[in-house]
């Protein structure tokens, strides 16, 4: 009976180190997500404000590739939609601008985003294309 009580302890004992070893495992993988998920806010918050340094500047074309990279982080979010959208309005390339305002007002549903795009809807370019 002692070699019974013995086995069944160490199955017991087995079975808690997996459970606690599993739980371990468990809380890592959400801490890691959580950490990934704040770094991409960093890395969003740094694109757009390095986006709007450079639209302050004049530095469209800087500008645009920053935005551009701050969307593909979070094409949820207004903000840089509507800041390429300026960006491409303030190099005269309002074809470009409309683009990207139909793509962010798919994305987001955003009813500012429609309101900029009705505004330069029927604008040509300043290139005359």
């Amino acid at each position: 009976m002692n070699e019974d009580y013995s086995g069944q302890a160490k199955k017991t004992r087995k079975y808690w180190i997996m459970g606690v070893s599993a739980g371990v495992v468990f809380i890592l993988l959400i801490g890691s997500f959580f950490i990934y998920q704040g770094m991409k806010k960093r890395q969003y918050v740094k694109h757009i404000e390095t986006a709007e340094n450079y639209v302050a500047a004049k530095e469209y074309d800087k500008a645009i590739v920053a935005y551009r990279l701050a969307i593909k982080i979070n094409k949820k979010q207004v903000r840089p939609y509507q800041g390429l959208s300026d960006a491409y309005i303030a190099q005269g390339e309002y074809s470009q601008a409309r683009l990207v305002l139909k793509a962010g007002m798919l994305e987001t549903g955003s009813a500012l985003l429609e309101q900029m795009y009705a505004k330069i809807r029927d604008i040509p370019d300043e290139s005359g294309l």
